[in-house]
């Protein structure tokens, strides 16, 4: 009796649609760009694979075209995402969530233009001499900066037109008049805003309590009638 010839079995998934199914599975995962990107080079594997090793059955191309197409989507939104996140932090939220810090590092780091920067009307405009002036008066009763952040979660709401203000941002300094002395002084701020909707600062006041104790009230730009006085 003739034993039955073997049944052949069919062949298994190509390289081109188990790189079709990948795609498409990545693709599905939206704001992350690591699965974006495997998403659009595994659909592009896919027809790759199939240009090599050609198999009749072309049915995964759906797939690999949907993975290409998502993974794009997901990048170009994502990337939108980052651009309009980073520019409204830099037009508005910087300044309203961590007051003076830019513009405090820069005077740091001895970088007189940066500092003017930060600034819109009549501070904008002052001279090197004011902002040294203001540099020693910091350095001298406060010491050096270090960070300048807020309570806030998210950006208040202000009423009218600016200049507007605000204040409670918690200013740290480290000084060496009181041995390794760490401070944290209270800072308010004056907010001007350009014709474009960026927001920059008018004026910083520094007070609270120095490293031997004393009261320190520092305004940049000076109060009317008054002169920084570094002694």
């Amino acid at each position: 009796m003739q034993e039955p010839s073997p049944v052949p079995l069919p062949p298994g998934p190509s390289a081109a649609s188990r790189l079709a199914v990948l795609s498409f599975a990545t693709g599905l995962i939206f704001c992350c760009p690591g699965s974006s990107i495997i998403s659009i080079l595994a659909g592009s594997g896919a027809f790759i694979a199939h240009g090599i090793r050609p198999r009749p059955d072309v049915s995964w191309r759906k797939y690999a075209i949907g993975g290409i197409c998502m993974g794009l989507i997901s990048l170009v939104s994502l990337f939108w995402l980052y651009e309009f996140a980073h520019q409204r932090w830099e037009q508005e939220w910087r300044v309203l969530l961590t007051g003076p810090n830019n513009a405090l590092y820069a005077l740091q780091e001895n970088d007189l233009t940066l500092f003017r920067q930060e600034f819109e009307g009549p501070a904008a405009s002052l001279g090197d001499e004011d902002i040294q002036r203001f540099a020693t008066e910091v350095r001298q009763q406060l010491g050096l900066f270090q960070k300048s952040e807020s309570d806030l979660d998210r950006p208040p709401e202000f009423e009218g037109p600016p200049p507007w203000e605000l204040g409670g941002f918690q200013t740290v300094f480290a000084s060496e008049k009181k041995g390794e002395w760490t401070g944290v002084v209270e800072s308010t701020i004056g907010i001007e805003q350009l014709q474009s909707g960026t927001l920059r600062l008018g004026w910083i006041l520094i007070e609270g309590q120095g490293p031997t104790g004393e009261a320190v009230r520092i305004r940049y730009p000076a109060e009317v009638g008054q002169e920084s006085d570094p002694e």
